[in-house]
């Protein structure tokens, strides 16, 4: 999103919607699969870490260890709601 200029160029903004779709389907797929709060997190999540890691190496945005440890909250979110997920089915 951030090349497209708001969908302004055609081939960045072609790249972001495609992105965007990308995540929707995903959603779709991981909510057919399991329970919709633990499916919705975890795919926001992905987007985020996904998001954070498309800027830090391709934008060069800045990485603190105040951002990598809200990164690793993420990703243990998610990893605790699978697992608690996985615990309570028979």
């Amino acid at each position: 999103m951030k090349l497209s200029s708001g969908f302004a160029r055609l081939v960045p903004g072609l790249f972001a919607l495609g992105l965007f779709l990308s995540g929707a389907v995903a959603q779709t797929l991981a909510m057919k699969r399991g329970e919709m709060g633990v499916s919705y997190v975890f795919i926001l999540g992905l987007e985020a870490v996904m998001a954070f890691a498309i800027g830090a190496f391709f934008f060069r945005e800045n990485v603190s260890i105040a951002k990598v440890l809200g990164v690793a909250f993420i990703i243990g979110g998610s990893l605790l709601l699978h697992a608690s997920t996985s615990a309570s089915t028979p």
